[in-house]
């Protein structure tokens, strides 16, 4: 099944959701259902941000070469949405 770039973004930003949501289940303040909040959406997050650098170092990877990658690869998605959208 092929999917737009649009969609790929909204299932991507799906998989996100579903990551934060575990992780604010796992103690991080509270429940999920106040990730619309900025103070616990920043907790909850940089704690995942947290634990994936622990999983990073854990097998000997650079966590900043890993984010600088990760917002380069956002970039380029949402500019291909952005295209994408223009062209429709």
């Amino acid at each position: 099944m092929f999917y737009s770039e649009v969609e790929m973004n909204e299932k991507r930003a799906h998989w996100a959701r579903v990551a934060v949501k575990f992780a604010a289940q796992t103690g991080q303040h509270g429940e999920a259902k106040y990730l619309h909040e900025e103070d616990c959406f920043r907790e909850v997050v940089g704690d995942l941000i947290c634990d994936l650098a622990h999983l990073a170092a854990s097998y000997g990877h650079d966590l900043e070469k890993v984010i600088v990658g990760g917002i380069h690869m956002y970039e380029m998605e949402r500019r291909d949405a952005e295209e994408e959208e223009m062209e429709a």
